[in-house]
C-alpha cells in the first residue's frame, strides 16, 4: 500500500484525543497564565499574548493573535483539563471529552484577566469547595466574599496565592440548568478591575 495513503488511514483513525493536544491539569492551566513575581517589582503587568502557546500546549488557538472585540482586545482558545488527570466526557459514544474555553482579555500591553469555563454537565455539581477544585495543589485562598444563597447560580471570590505568582484576585462561580452546571474561573491580575456585586446589589 501506498506509505502516503497507509499514513493518511492511520491518522483518520486514531482515537479523538490523539489528534488534539494533550489534556492538562486545571490547576496548571490557572498556573500557566498567572504572572511570576519579581522581588521589587510591585507595579502592574500585564500578562503576554503568547502565552500558553507551542507545540506542547493544551490549549488549541482560534487566532495567533489576540483580537478586538469591542473595547477590548481578546484571545480565545479551547483545551481538555482534568481534575486529579479525569475529564469529564461530552459524547459517551466516542469517549470524546469536555472542553474548558479560555479567554485571555485586555489591551494592547498584554491580557489583565483569563477566564476558564467549562462545559454543562449531569456530574458537575456546580458549587464545589476550591480545594476539590484544585486538589492536593500548593496554594493558599483568602476568602474576601460570597454569594451563594442560590443553589442553581452564585459565586465565591479569593485572593489567591501561588508560590512564585503574583497574587490573583479568582472569581468561582456556578450556573446550573436542566441538562447539568458549568464552573467559571475568572482571574484578575487588576483586582480593581473585577466586579464581585451579587444580583441586585449595587455599587
Amino acid at each position: 500500500m501506498n506509505r502516503l495513503l497507509l499514513f493518511i488511514l492511520l491518522i483518520v483513525h486514531l482515537p479523538l484525543q490523539a489528534q488534539y493536544p494533550r489534556p492538562a491539569e486545571l490547576f496548571d492551566a490557572v498556573v500557566l497564565f498567572a504572572i511570576d513575581s519579581v522581588k521589587g517589582v510591585d507595579y502592574l503587568q500585564a500578562g503576554d499574548w503568547l502565552a500558553g502557546s507551542g507545540s506542547k500546549s493544551p490549549f488549541r488557538w482560534r487566532s495567533e493573535t489576540p483580537e478586538w472585540q469591542g473595547d477590548q482586545l481578546v484571545r480565545k482558545a479551547q483545551a481538555v483539563l482534568t481534575i486529579r488527570g479525569v475529564s469529564l466526557v461530552c459524547k459517551p459514544a466516542t469517549n470524546e471529552p469536555c472542553n474548558w474555553n479560555l479567554t485571555l482579555s485586555g489591551a494592547r500591553a498584554g491580557y489583565l484577566q483569563y477566564s476558564l469555563v467549562s462545559a454543562f454537565h449531569p456530574n458537575n455539581k456546580g458549587r464545589t469547595p476550591l480545594e476539590d477544585i484544585f486538589p492536593g495543589k500548593n496554594f493558599k485562598a483568602r476568602l474576601l466574599k460570597t454569594c451563594d444563597q442560590n443553589e442553581r447560580l452564585g459565586f465565591y471570590v479569593y485572593e489567591l496565592l501561588i508560590p512564585g505568582k503574583r497574587s490573583l484576585l479568582l472569581k468561582q462561580s456556578w450556573l446550573c440548568q436542566p441538562n447539568g452546571c458549568a464552573t467559571s474561573l475568572v482571574l484578575h491580575l487588576a483586582p480593581e478591575d473585577a466586579d464581585t456585586r451579587c444580583p441586585g446589589e449595587s455599587k
